[in-house]
């Protein structure tokens, strides 16, 4: 999705649209990273779970997500994530 205004594009991942207590249509900025174990988008401060290794914070989609990583971190952590799937928590 792109929103348009004054002539800039938005793109979703970048800007969210919130609505106010008004009614008011707003745009936030967000901040997404990967899931290293699916490659998932995801809000960190939406994440399922997130776990801490050599100094960097990993955020997960899921639980399962989590788990995997947290089994063996070394084979996630640093990598390039694999194909993204769609959907909200697609691994829990």
């Amino acid at each position: 999705m792109e929103v348009r205004v004054a002539s800039v594009i938005f793109r979703e991942r970048d800007l969210a649209l919130e609505k106010t207590n008004e009614g008011e249509m707003m745009m936030k900025n967000t901040t997404v990273v990967k899931d290293p174990v699916c490659g998932m988008d995801i809000d960190p401060s939406k994440a399922a779970g997130q776990t801490d290794h050599n100094g960097q914070t990993y955020h997960f989609c899921g639980t399962k997500c989590k788990e995997k990583f947290d089994l063996n971190p070394e084979q996630y952590a640093g990598k390039a994530a694999g194909t993204a799937k769609s959907g909200k928590g697609c691994c829990s």
